[in-house]
């Protein structure tokens, strides 16, 4: 007989934009004193030690903003929330980005001209089209787990599906 499981009410979901991720990039690169230190980063989030690499390749990255101009649905990016000690200090887990670096990786790249998207490089886009593709959706989901295990678990759970990470890549 089935036995529904009691949900795992982790965290939330919120309406999110391109430029938002943005936002984080340009902290990073104008004070890297002042961001969670990560060894990796994707659109200014740190990564976990224990992600996967970038594996993405350029036509993938390409059909991924292909997408985001067509308006299509891109799926969500999931977070950890940030959190700091009484001292200031972030927390080892604060603000890691635990799904979504793919596709993070693809709008970076895009935005530091490594690839053209309809005939043409992020630059060479008019301003007024540069805004409106800041202005697309791209929601996210917020977490606040604090246990490196919890958090590996939720990773497994989310990426062992659909294209299959290795094994060597599990965290």
């Amino acid at each position: 007989m089935f036995q529904k499981p009691e949900v795992l009410n982790l965290g939330t979901s919120h309406s999110g934009i391109i430029g938002a991720c943005r936002t984080r990039l340009r902290e990073l690169r104008d004070d890297p004193e002042g961001v969670i230190k990560a060894e990796r980063y994707a659109m200014g989030s740190p990564l976990p030690s224990w992600q996967r690499e970038a594996c993405w390749t350029q036509q993938q990255q390409i059909e991924l903003i292909e997408s985001i101009w067509l308006e299509l649905p891109i799926g969500f990016y999931i977070v950890n929330r940030e959190d700091w000690d009484h001292k200031g200090n972030p927390h080892p887990l604060s603000g890691l980005l635990i799904d979504g670096q793919q596709r993070m990786l693809a709008i970076e790249a895009y935005l530091n001209d490594e690839f053209e998207v309809f005939g043409a490089v992020w630059s060479d886009v008019p301003l007024a089209e540069r805004r409106n593709f800041m202005r697309m959706k791209f929601p996210y989901f917020e977490v606040a787990i604090w246990d490196e295990d919890e958090l590996k678990a939720v990773y497994n759970r989310l990426n062992f599906s659909g294209v299959r990470h290795t094994e060597d890549q599990r965290a």
